[in-house]
């Protein structure tokens, strides 16, 4: 989902745009059971953990072990049938 900075009071584009350090650099949303609702980010983080994930989805895919079955009917034969 995207949503503009617009869309945000001043408060929080403020901290956006100017992170508390001492208080940490994401923010916490909250709802009114004080269970949390969503995270916002900063954007270093956010293509930290996007690379992580494709680190793994890579080394995962690297793992898979294709053996070829000379039995097993190919998509062209599947095709033409």
């Amino acid at each position: 989902m995207k949503v503009s900075i617009n869309d945000f009071n001043q408060n929080i584009i403020s901290m956006i745009k100017n992170p508390d350090l001492s208080e940490g650099e994401d923010i916490l949303i909250y709802d009114d059971n004080n269970e949390l609702a969503g995270v916002i980010i900063q954007p270093k983080l956010y293509q930290f953990i996007i690379n992580k994930i494709n680190e793994i989805e890579d080394a995962e895919d690297s793992a898979v072990s294709y053996r070829h079955d000379s039995d097993t009917i190919s998509l062209d034969d599947l095709l033409k049938e």
